[in-house]
């Protein structure tokens, strides 16, 4: 999932579209109104967003794997999530 801001000037639409055509599975979210700093501007939008992703992924993957699975998919999900916007607030 990438979530952009329709405002977003420091990565244009067009870079968002070229990550979400590159990964199979992905979806692009856009939030309207929200500039570059979409994360803070919108939080309990884009917290909500990614709280209906995780639930989706535990309720799909509780049903293909164990508890222990489980958690090391989750973990390693967040763990790329932090890492993404420790890159992109850094750069």
């Amino acid at each position: 999932m990438v979530i952009t801001g329709t405002y977003d000037y420091y990565i244009p639409l067009a870079n968002s579209l070229i990550i979400v055509v590159r990964i199979p599975g992905a979806r692009l979210v856009q939030i309207t109104d929200a500039g570059d700093a979409v994360l803070t501007q919108y939080s309990d939008n884009v917290n909500g967003i990614l709280q209906t992703l995780v639930d989706k992924l535990i309720i799909l993957c509780s049903k293909k794997m164990g508890t222990k699975e489980l958690f090391r998919l989750i973990f390693g999900a967040l763990l790329i999530i932090i890492i993404t916007i420790d890159f992109l607030i850094g750069s």
